[in-house]
């Protein structure tokens, strides 16, 4: 699977490199979470883009995996500056893969 985040350029404009580095660590954490090291590998590729690698899954398994971590991501809490809690921003992802055909 490909996981795109959206406006991720814009979102380090606005709110500085440190912030999107956060948002980077964070969202990396919550990969980690939903894709164990037994059962795949996550990989950071560049700027805003992570490769899932998910041996021996079928189209239907990747799809509900898949809708998870784009729920999770939208979800997302992100500590902002200036801001007394963590919030929700500007963020959202795009997911897009193929499961075996068996």
């Amino acid at each position: 699977m490909l996981l795109n985040i959206d406006n991720f350029k814009l979102f380090n404009d606005i709110y500085g490199y440190l912030v999107g580095e956060n948002l980077l660590i964070t969202l990396t954490q919550n990969l980690l979470h939903f894709i164990p090291e037994s059962k795949g590998i996550v990989a950071y590729l560049k700027g805003e883009g992570f490769l899932i690698v998910l041996p021996n899954v079928s189209n239907k398994e990747l799809n509900n995996m898949g809708a998870t971590i784009i729920e999770s991501a939208r979800e997302l809490k992100i500590r902002l500056p200036n801001e007394y809690t963590p919030m929700l921003h500007l963020v959202s992802a795009a997911l897009s893969g193929m499961g075996n055909q068996t």
